[in-house]
């Protein structure tokens, strides 16, 4: 798999744990209704028992679940954010790149170009091509060894 699909894979991952995190944090909001209770209610008349489409939940249980969706809200906002530090990462590796290195590296890894089809058209030699794409390691690679 190239770097670039690696990215575009990270990209997507993102935009799927942001949505994951979206949803935990409207089960806590709806949780948090319970808790509170509906405001349209003026009085309660407890010498009858509970009719219609009310949820019997007991409190307790109400803020057990609160504390266990908080506590899975958490891992899932870190897990988000490690994501996007390692795209900013990513991002910033190829901004390092200059001139020829970094044509070459876009043309490698984002467009997935061989280095003889990269030469031909930069006009350089498939030598040269070879070693400026040498020394300039897929992002991904440069990314692990730096941590």
């Amino acid at each position: 798999m190239s770097c670039i699909d690696n990215y575009k894979d990270l990209c997507i991952d993102i935009e799927t744990q942001q949505c994951i995190v979206e949803d935990i944090e409207k089960e806590l909001k709806q949780l948090g209704k319970l808790i509170h209770g509906p405001k349209d209610i003026t009085g309660i008349d407890y010498s009858r028992g509970p009719s219609g489409s009310t949820i019997q939940i007991p409190l307790d249980r109400i803020i057990d679940r609160a504390q266990r969706i908080t506590k899975r809200l958490n891992v899932e906002q870190e897990i988000l954010q490690s994501k996007i530090e390692t795209k900013k990462k990513i991002e910033e590796k190829l901004k390092e790149l200059k001139g020829l290195d970094a044509k070459v590296v876009h043309m490698r890894d984002i467009q997935g170009k061989e280095l003889k089809d990269i030469a031909e058209v930069l006009g350089y030699s498939y030598q040269y091509v070879k070693e400026i794409s040498a020394r300039n390691k897929p992002t991904f690679n440069i990314l692990t060894t730096e941590n």
